[in-house]
């Protein structure tokens, strides 16, 4: 038996003796997937999404709690599913461990954004500053599919003054206004794309879209959003930011 058949054999044997947990639902499963067979079958389920028609988050209730008292600057909003369940999940594994199999796994996602936000020539995309690697991967996966786009990393967040955890949720998302700056000539005939992981309130999507308008110039309907996940809204959560 050569070494690469042995170390095969003894992987599932280690597998039996000491087996996989599931980081979804946290039951054991035998083999060295990622997930559990039940939670693999409800990742990929058919979900109904509720985007409001105007800034494109998730809601919960009729009528949209972020775009109600807030202008929206993007024209479009593209989302690859909801950030719930299996889904979070995996999305912090590939986040925050690295995992390439929760990426694998979180692909048909970004494949659904990519295909709701269309793709053209004329595309530029814009990650959103992230000191986390995910946003770039996304990135990378979406210049294989579309070897032509354009990549412009112009969007620079400024320094907080203070650390995020010394403040409130409230003070935090006030803060959020005139964070961001534009660091490169940008044409305001091409269509942008603001590329996010995750999109929570879609505050920092719709900021950025407030600083390309404003300080680039760049009309409205030249301006799309998109995140691999989106979370649905809270409404409590939404008034306290009112």
């Amino acid at each position: 038996m050569d070494t690469k058949t042995a170390s095969k054999y003894l992987s599932v044997t280690l597998q039996y003796i000491f087996p996989e947990i599931c980081p979804a639902c946290g039951n054991t499963f035998p083999f060295g997937s990622l997930l559990c067979q039940n939670c693999h079958t409800n990742l990929y389920a058919t979900e109904i999404l509720l985007p409001c028609q105007t800034c494109g988050n998730l809601m919960n209730d009729e009528e949209c709690q972020y775009c109600k008292t807030r202008e929206v600057f993007y024209s479009q909003k593209c989302n690859g599913g909801e950030y719930s369940g299996v889904r979070k999940a995996l999305f912090r594994l590939a986040k925050f461990n690295k995992s390439r199999k929760a990426v694998s796994l979180l692909k048909p996602f970004l494949l659904s954004a990519i295909e709701e936000c269309g793709t053209s020539r004329n595309q530029i995309l814009l990650p959103v500053p992230s000191r986390h690697n995910l946003v770039l991967t996304m990135i990378r996966e979406w210049k294989l599919i579309q070897p032509d786009i354009q990549i412009v990393n112009a969007v620079k967040k400024k320094a907080r003054k203070k650390e995020q955890k010394q403040k409130e949720r409230r003070d935090r998302f006030a803060e959020l206004l005139g964070s961001f700056t534009i660091e490169k000539s940008l044409s305001p005939d091409k269509q942008y794309i603001i590329v996010d992981d995750v999109a929570t309130t879609g505050a920092t999507l719709n900021e950025i879209a407030r600083t390309l308008h404003e300080q680039a110039g760049i009309p409205r309907e030249n301006i799309r959003a998109m995140s691999l996940l989106q979370n649905r809204q809270q409404s409590g959560i939404h008034q306290r930011f009112l």
